[in-house]
């Protein structure tokens, strides 16, 4: 697929990185490129790159970073096995729809598989374009109609600024 290659990525994509993030739009006045919020998100990456219960591919056009994906492998006992948690998978918006989602989201299935991953899970806002286009959904994937999906917001706004605020 034209220059487009799927690799493991590296430290030195960071900027690629949050460029992705800030062009979808979804993130708009969260993101904070402050020097300070850098060496924190470089931090996070490489904590990442480092875990080996996570995958952090990137798709590039020649050298630089045009797509991410996260993927997590979380023990489970009522599986007896692992579950693969997508937590994060984002195209730049000037090279949405040429496949790069595809091919993130194929790479990801592809090494839960590998590992023997019992089932896949992520978690897609209804407000996104992948949503209404039924990205997951021509992938195979099945929406949870009985499950609803709940966070607890436990950062700490006393101690430190919030990442993007």
């Amino acid at each position: 697929m034209k220059d487009f290659s799927v690799a493991h990525a590296k430290t030195s994509d960071l900027k690629s990185l949050v460029e992705v993030l800030e062009s979808t739009g979804w993130f708009d006045g969260r993101i904070d490129t402050s020097e300070q919020n850098i060496k924190i998100a470089e931090k996070t990456l490489k904590k990442l790159l480092s875990d080996p219960r996570t995958l952090f591919l990137v798709v590039r056009d020649k050298q630089e970073a045009v797509g991410f994906i996260s993927v997590h492998f979380v023990p489970y006992l009522m599986l007896s096995g692992e579950e693969a948690f997508v937590s994060e998978l984002f195209v730049k918006d000037t090279h949405r729809s040429k496949g790069i989602g595809s091919m993130l989201l194929t790479a990801g299935v592809q090494a839960a598989r590998s590992r023997g991953c019992k089932r896949m899970h992520l978690i897609n806002s209804r407000a996104r374009d992948s949503y209404k286009r039924g990205f997951y959904a021509k992938h195979g994937w099945q929406e949870r109609q009985y499950a609803a999906s709940f966070i607890l917001d436990l950062y700490d706004k006393t101690r430190e600024p919030e990442p993007g605020k």
